[in-house]
C-alpha cells in the first residue's frame, strides 16, 4: 500500500508539471542577445549585450534595468566569480528609441595568460519579469575555439573578429570557414557542429579574402539556406525583400538580434537565420526530452494500473515485509526451542529427586548431562543437541517490479534533470539489486554512469 500510495502521488505531481510547462505562454519577449567584444587581447574589457525586445514589451522598457548578480549566486551556479575582481561596470544604455545594449567595462586589463575566457552572469528586470543569463567572454589570444551546442558562427566571429585586426564581419566568417571545412555539415554556415574545434584564420588566409568576396559567400550561403527551409523570397513584401529576411522571421523582426552596428542588411538577414537555427535545435532538444518524460510516465502508468488490477481480483497480494513472511517459521522455532527447554528441565528436576539440590548453572547443567548421558533421556538429548538458539534475522526480500518502477522513476528523474533525486533513488537500488535482478543492477550502474558523466560536462 504505501508503494502504491508514493507512486500515485509522483505520476500525480509529473502529470501536473506537464500539463503547466505546455499551458503557461512564452510571454517572456525581453532576451539577451550574443555578446559583441569590442577590446582586443590585453584592452581593458569592453563587450556590448544586445537587449532584444518585442512590440508587446514597449510598456515595460521605461522600467528595464540592471539587476545585479552577487557572488554568492556565481558560487551556487558552480560559476567562477573571476570577473569580480576587477570590478566591472555594467550599464544599461538605449542605443534607439526602442533598443537597449547592456555595456560592461574593465577599469584594467583582464590576465588571459592561464585562461582566455572569463565568465560573467549579466541580469536585467523589468516591472513584471527579469532575465538572467551567463556568458563566456574570450579576453584572450585563442588559437582554438570550441564550439558549443546551439551556437552561431556569428556569435563566434564576432568574439574573434579583434584579434583579425580591420576585419569586417563578412570577412571573419569566411575565414573561419576557410580554415575549418570540417566544422560545418553539408558545407553551410548555418550548420555548425557542436562541439567542433575552430583554429583561428592566420594572415594568408584573410589576406586572400576581398569584401566582395565574403559578401557574395554570404548571400549565398543565406539563399541556399533559405532554399533548403523551402522559403520563397517573393512571398516577402518588397521591403522584406530588400533585406532578404526570411518569412520565418516576420512578426517577431523585433526581438532578433543585431550583432554588430552598420554591418548591413545582409550581415543582419545571416544572423537572423543563424539564431532561427539555434533556436530549433533548442526547440528539437526540449522536444526529446518530452517524449522521453512521456515514455517513462506511460511506464509508470501501466505498473499501477496492472497493480491495481492485480489487488482487485485478489491474485497478487501486495510484497510481504521480512517479518509477515518469515514470521510462522520463527514460531516454529520458537515452539520447538520452548519444547526442548521443558525436556530439559523435566529431566534436571528428576535428577533433583534422587541427589541433592544442586545450584549450578545452565552451563554446569550441559557438562553434567555430557559426563552422565543416562541422566537425559534420549529422545530429550537428541532434540536439544539438534536445537540451534542463535537465530539471525531473516533477509529483508526486495520485489523485482519495484525495483523496475524505481528504476523508471530515477529515468523521470533524469529527463528533468533532477541528478539529485535519480542519484539517490539509484543508491537505494544497488543496496539490494544485487539480490534480486542482476539486469536492474546493470541498468542501474548504466544511468549513475550516465549522471556522472552529465555532472563532468
Amino acid at each position: 500500500m504505501p508503494w502504491r500510495c508514493v507512486l500515485q502521488t509522483l505520476f500525480n505531481w509529473l502529470v501536473l508539471a506537464i500539463v503547466i510547462f505546455f499551458m503557461v505562454p512564452s510571454s517572456q519577449a525581453v532576451t539577451l542577445g550574443s555578446p559583441i567584444i569590442l577590446s582586443k587581447p590585453k584592452e581593458a574589457l569592453r563587450a556590448e549585450i544586445p537587449v532584444r525586445t518585442g512590440a508587446e514589451d514597449k510598456p515595460y522598457m521605461e522600467s528595464l534595468a540592471i539587476d545585479p548578480v552577487a557572488k554568492t549566486e556565481y558560487e551556487r551556479l558552480g560559476i567562477s566569480p573571476r570577473i569580480l575582481d576587477y570590478k566591472p561596470s555594467i550599464t544599461l544604455k538605449r542605443n534607439q528609441p526602442d533598443q537597449f545594449l547592456i555595456v560592461v567595462e574593465t577599469e584594467s586589463p583582464i590576465d588571459a595568460d592561464n585562461d582566455p575566457f572569463i565568465d560573467i552572469i549579466l541580469g536585467l528586470k523589468w516591472s513584471n519579469g527579469g532575465v538572467a543569463k551567463t556568458y563566456s567572454l574570450m579576453v584572450g589570444d585563442v588559437n582554438k575555439v570550441t564550439v558549443r551546442p546551439g551556437q552561431s558562427l556569428s556569435e563566434i566571429a564576432s568574439q574573434i573578429r579583434p584579434q583579425l585586426g580591420n576585419a569586417d564581419l563578412d570577412e571573419t566568417l569566411l575565414a573561419l570557414y576557410k580554415a575549418n571545412p570540417d566544422a560545418f555539415i553539408g558545407g553551410s554556415i548555418h550548420r555548425l557542429r557542436a562541439g567542433a574545434q575552430l583554429n583561428k584564420p592566420d594572415a594568408s588566409v584573410l589576406s586572400s579574402i576581398t569584401p566582395a568576396q565574403a559578401k557574395e559567400f554570404v548571400q549565398e550561403a543565406n539563399q541556399a539556406w533559405r532554399e533548403q527551409r523551402g522559403e520563397s523570397p517573393q512571398s516577402t513584401s518588397p521591403n522584406k525583400a530588400v533585406s532578404q529576411t526570411p518569412s520565418a522571421a516576420s512578426g517577431v523582426g523585433e526581438d532578433r538580434l543585431r550583432i554588430g552596428p552598420g554591418s548591413g542588411d545582409e550581415a543582419e538577414t545571416r544572423r537572423y537565420i543563424e539564431e532561427i537555427v539555434a533556436q530549433e535545435k533548442a526547440l528539437a532538444q526540449t522536444k526529446a526530452r518530452v517524449a522521453e518524460l512521456e515514455k517513462n510516465i506511460a511506464d509508470l502508468q501501466k505498473v499501477l494500473e496492472a497493480r491495481k488490477a492485480a489487488l482487485n481480483a485478489g491474485e497478487q497480494p501486495l510484497p510481504k515485509s521480512g517479518m509477515d513472511q518469515w514470521g510462522p517459521a520463527v514460531v516454529g522455532l520458537g515452539l520447538t526451542a520452548i519444547t526442548g527447554l521443558l525436556l530439559w528441565w523435566l529431566a534436571r528436576y528428576s535428577r533433583r529427586a534422587e541427589s541433592q539440590p544442586s545450584k549450578t548453572t545452565v552451563a554446569d547443567a550441559g557438562s553434567m548431562a555430557s559426563a552422565n548421558p543416562a541422566a537425559i533421556p534420549p529422545n530429550a538429548a537428541a532434540i536439544l543437541s539438534s536445537l540451534d538458539l542463535n537465530l539471525s534475522p531473516p533477509p529483508a526480500q526486495h520485489d523485482a517490479d519495484a525495483l523496475r518502477v524505481k528504476l523508471n522513476l530515477a529515468k523521470a528523474y533524469i529527463t528533468i534533470e533532477d541528478f539529485e533525486a535519480a542519484r539517490k533513488a539509484l543508491e537505494e537500488i544497488l543496496l539490494v539489486s544485487s539480490q534480486v535482478d542482476p539486469q536492474i543492477t546493470i541498468a542501474a550502474r548504466g544511468l549513475m554512469a550516465e549522471i556522472n558523466q552529465r555532472n563532468d560536462h
